[in-house]
């Protein structure tokens, strides 16, 4: 189906690969009624296209086979025009949600957030207050991301808060915001306490010839997002822009990069078990001072003692393309004690904070 087929790509390219699909079903639906127009046959009063084509089977033309068969595929044809229309309107709800929150702007803040460390002040504290249309889970996210990355001064902090609480006069938004601020402080104390790293170091770019789905390579990927521009209007054309810069390059997550040092045996490995399951009576060792030769497994498995999410999951399965692409027979399995989206994440820290 569509949305087995593009579930990993990005957005724009699926808004892209929609319209390219259905462009093609609607040309061939036109190509075989002008056909049958030309031959006298009304494709409109007729429900049973069988009978059509076996008719048209009688003839003596050399066309006429191809004819039948078009005509058979006809209700074939119409049924994946009508999926494919259902993916339009679908695609077009969620981009409509997309831009009434205004999240290719929050996007492009955080990603400028994470690469730089830093960003504009008067652009944070606007997306924070009530001009910015994004939701209230959108607001209290940015801002947590903000503590993980500038470690902002408790004084700081408290100014970048009080413009939340400042943005709505709802009391169930009102409450909402207490409730959040609870995840900042919890955010802010796991910095202060576990000295956690900077969140850029949790990342690694590769360069892009190197990236899963890059194959067709830069130029079919410029002329992609220019024909995903004219699709675009106001933010919608920002935000394919802003995933054509990200398009340049591919993030490992922290798992990935573990579980790509396991696999090649990189020097990052030494800090984990080994066990051999041949060798019942052999000690575990560590990392690359495993005794023997080690062959590259067929399977992993991967296993989060928590909560898990699909961002993690997706980033696993490029890599193991990549493997797929590279040496065959590769697969991963990810599994983690809950799966969280964007929304069950922050209540669960928001109640850690209360704590």
């Amino acid at each position: 189906s569509f949305y087995a087929q593009y579930k990993g790509n990005s957005f724009p390219s699926a808004i892209e690969a929609n319209g390219t699909d259905l462009a093609a079903v609607t040309q061939k639906e036109e190509e075989i009624r002008r056909r049958t127009g030309a031959a006298g046959i009304n494709l409109a009063n007729s429900s049973d296209f069988s009978s059509i084509s076996n008719s048209l089977g009688l003839s003596e033309e050399n066309n006429t086979k191809d004819l039948a068969r078009a005509v058979e595929s006809l209700p074939m044809l119409l049924e994946k025009k009508k999926a494919l229309e259902m993916h339009t309107n679908i695609l077009k709800a969620i981009m409509d949600k997309v831009a009434a929150r205004q999240i290719p702007i929050y996007f492009e803040l955080e990603e400028e957030l994470i690469s730089r460390g830093k960003t504009d002040k008067a652009q944070l504290l606007n997306l924070l207050g009530s001009s910015a249309k994004g939701s209230i889970s959108d607001k209290l996210r940015l801002l947590g991301l903000f503590c993980l990355v500038a470690r902002p001064s408790t004084v700081e902090l408290s100014e970048y808060e009080k413009v939340i609480q400042n943005s709505s006069s709802s009391p169930e938004d009102i409450a909402k915001i207490d409730f959040g601020l609870g995840a900042i402080s919890f955010l802010r104390k796991q910095v202060g306490i576990q000295h956690l790293p900077a969140i850029q170091q949790t990342y690694e770019n590769i360069d892009s010839k190197n990236a899963p789905g890059n194959a067709l390579g830069p130029t079919y990927i410029q002329g992609l997002l220019a024909k995903a521009h004219t699709q675009a209007t106001g933010l919608l054309s920002k935000a394919a822009a802003t995933a054509g810069q990200l398009l340049s390059r591919a993030n490992k997550t922290y798992v990935t990069r573990i579980v790509e040092s396991l696999v090649d045996h990189t020097d990052e490995e030494e800090s984990f078990l080994y066990f051999d399951p041949k060798n019942r009576n052999a000690k575990h060792s560590r990392g690359s001072s495993a005794a023997g030769p080690r062959t590259l497994p067929k399977t992993v498995i991967v296993f989060i003692i928590g909560g898990g999410n699909y961002a993690e999951f997706q980033n696993l399965q490029d890599f193991a393309l990549k493997k797929v692409g590279s040496q065959g027979g590769f697969s991963i399995v990810y599994g983690c004690t809950e799966m969280l989206n964007s929304e069950n994440f922050l209540k669960q820290i928001s109640e850690l904070g209360k704590k």
